[in-house]
């Protein structure tokens, strides 16, 4: 019996040993590598995207004025829009781009600051900061717009113009352009909102006391209390609400960033939202707000950059673009 149980324990003891590599053999927690002659495998290398073309520009026109608008066109862009600004007297903007079918197109707004003629450049880059790929320049003229020395203006607006409730009505109007439609709503040249005597022109330079008060941005037109506006253009209603200074005041998108502005009205025709169409009634010719009798103030803009009026009813916007 005592025999058999000195086997049995031989017999386990030498399990054990094998079990922990006596034998030579690796141990079973270390794996076995392979044999002699085996490379190890290896992750292949994604090949290095190429390059995409260089942006290229197109200006159309050699030269512009202070108030108006160029049109510029960029290939190469790909699916994702450029960056396109314009600098003019050390004065840098971002101007806005947008496809038309295949093209893919950039509305230039001239600032009112050219004092005699210069050269502004145009840039382009695929994104926001990086190095410009291409420039293009177009010269600036000069243009001389009207001045008013002794503006008179009542206490009310003087109220209105310097306290605190212009600013909130910029914030109101910078909201309404926040959101401006990817697509070409206009048809066309833009018609005058109503046939009317010019009683304040655009870019008018505005004086009091002697000193610098502000610059007129859009047309006066004089017509007669509750006289009939009417759309000049297609588009949809982004505001339509009382402001302080410009009182009843109606925007219209155009598209394209192109913006129309209606102020002093005494009566709303639409609301936030509607489409409407070129000759459309929109509101009534009033005199509320920031103004001395009734009188229309229209206006145009791309996104919040002034343009002349008169620009876009000269020309189709598209014209720009040829």
């Amino acid at each position: 019996m005592r025999k058999n149980w000195t086997e049995m324990i031989a017999l386990l003891l030498v399990a054990a040993l094998l079990t922990m590599g006596f034998s030579g053999c690796a141990p079973a927690s270390e794996p076995v590598g392979p044999g002699p002659g085996v490379d190890e495998p290896v992750d292949p290398i994604e090949p290095t995207p190429p390059e995409p073309p260089a942006l290229e520009l197109t200006v159309f026109g050699d030269s512009t004025y202070p108030g108006d608008a160029f049109g510029v066109e960029i290939k190469n862009s790909g699916d994702e829009l450029p960056v396109v600004s314009f600098t003019l007297d050390e004065d840098t903007y971002e101007v806005p781009v947008f496809r038309d079918g295949e093209r893919v197109l950039a509305l230039v707004p001239v600032k009112l600051r050219a004092t005699t003629p210069i050269q502004g450049v145009v840039s382009a880059s695929r994104e926001r900061g990086a190095v410009a790929q291409a420039t293009a320049e177009i010269t600036v003229m000069t243009k001389e717009f009207p001045e008013v020395q002794q503006f008179v203006e009542t206490d009310e607006m003087r109220e209105i113009k310097e306290g605190e409730k212009e600013p909130i009505d910029g914030e109101r109007t910078a909201a309404a352009l926040s959101n401006p439609s990817a697509d070409r709503l206009f048809e066309g040249r833009f018609d005058l909102p109503l046939e009317g005597r010019i009683t304040t022109e655009f870019g008018q330079q505005r004086y009091r006391n002697g000193e610098y008060y502000y610059t007129h941005t859009g047309i006066d037109l004089g017509a007669r209390q509750g006289r009939e506006v009417a759309a000049p253009n297609s588009g949809v209603v982004v505001l339509a609400e009382k402001l302080d200074v410009g009182g009843n005041v109606i925007i219209i998108d155009h598209g394209f960033h192109i913006f129309s502005y209606y102020m002093h009205l005494s009566e709303f025709k639409v609301e936030v939202g509607d489409s409407v169409a070129k000759g459309d009634v929109i509101g009534l010719v009033g005199s509320t707000g920031y103004s001395t009798g009734p009188h229309l103030h229209y206006a145009l803009s791309v996104d919040d950059y002034p343009i002349d009026p008169y620009f876009f009813n000269d020309q189709d916007p598209m014209e720009l673009f040829s």
